[in-house]
């Protein structure tokens, strides 16, 4: 009778890579309830009907969702050539949005700014 001849340690690798993805699981899963958690608290807080408030909060939720997307596609990784991809994709997405958020939270504060000076001047008329 032939006898399979295992290499040393090898139970001992397939468990431990057993271990490693049920744990990656669980972190995804972790990272899928604090997001979802999160995107709650937003989406329930009142803008207080202003343009402005909405603004910041769709900044918010936007900011939110690129974040959680960064965290899938991290999470999935292969190597640390992905990692720095995946990194890399995220800061340019970052600073993209930053700008379109930056540029609309300026123009309803410009808005804003022009509206009680026009009043103000109005006023002492």
């Amino acid at each position: 009778m032939v006898r399979e001849v295992k290499p040393p340690l090898a139970d001992v690798k397939a468990e431990a890579q057993r271990i490693v993805e049920q744990t990656m699981e669980q972190a995804r899963s972790a990272v899928d309830n604090y997001f979802t958690f999160v995107q709650k608290i937003i989406s329930s807080y009142p803008a207080g009907r202003t343009e402005m408030g909405e603004k910041l909060k769709s900044a918010a939720q936007k900011n939110l969702a690129l974040t959680y997307e960064f965290a899938q596609k991290l999470s999935h990784a292969k190597n640390f050539n992905d990692i720095i991809r995946i990194q890399t994709e995220f800061v340019q997405t970052q600073l993209e949005s930053f700008g379109e958020q930056a540029k609309s939270i300026g123009e309803a504060v410009g808005f804003k700014a022009a509206t009680w000076y026009e009043r103000r001047n109005t006023d002492t008329d």
